[in-house]
């Protein structure tokens, strides 16, 4: 998953970016 803030690509599942920290909007399936 892709930080929209930085870019740094994440592992699945992560919520927050490992590079910068910021939040990630995770997919939630309904």
């Amino acid at each position: 998953m892709r930080c929209p803030s930085c870019g740094f690509e994440n592992l699945e599942g992560r919520k927050f970016c490992n590079e910068c920290g910021a939040p990630l909007k995770g997919r939630c399936p309904q």
